[in-house]
């Protein structure tokens, strides 16, 4: 069905297209205040080198999700704000491009970065965060394990405007 893998510099025109045909529907719930001409390959190529950095120096980690049966890059998965010491945490985020939603995929793909994180990386806590409005990632949070531990109100701006995050975590030992 799925398989997730570290983002490759080879995958900037496909992770641009798929931003381009769900730009409306990513813009709605992203912090990234994205203009015209961010929609470029250049500027994804070069995203592409700092999350490379980021996994070198353990501030982040960039995946790919892969729809098997057409060899095709459909979305993304990342861990980031890392925090290491006595803390060993993380967040996670996605994005699934809109045609391959509601199949399960993004829950599938959330359960394997958190076995990653948990496994491979050494984490101990991975977080995220969902709009109340947002049904299907309030739902994807909660099929992958994860508890709702409360609600950020006003903690991020999104076209501009402040909105409510629902925190939701999974610790290592409930996994």
């Amino acid at each position: 069905m799925i398989e997730i893998r570290p983002v490759k510099i080879e995958d900037a025109n496909e992770l641009l297209e798929i931003d381009i045909r769900n730009r409306e529907l990513f813009e709605t719930y992203s912090a990234a205040d994205r203009k015209d001409s961010d929609y470029q390959l250049y500027n994804y190529r070069k995203n592409i080198e700092k999350y490379l950095q980021d996994m070198k120096n353990d501030d982040g980690y960039h995946y790919v999700i892969i729809q098997k049966e057409e060899n095709k890059i459909i979305g993304t998965i990342d861990l980031f704000a890392v925090v290491r010491h006595n803390i060993q945490s993380c967040m996670m985020g996605y994005a699934l491009d809109e045609a391959y939603s509601g199949q399960g995929i993004t829950t599938i793909a959330a359960k394997k970065v958190i076995k990653i994180a948990f496994n491979e990386l050494g984490f101990h806590r991975v977080e995220a965060g969902a709009q109340p409005t947002n049904v299907g990632s309030v739902r994807v949070l909660e099929k992958a394990g994860m508890i709702r531990e409360g609600l950020n109100r006003s903690n991020v701006r999104v076209k501009g405007e402040w909105k409510d995050h629902y925190l939701y975590a999974i610790v290592n030992e409930n996994f």
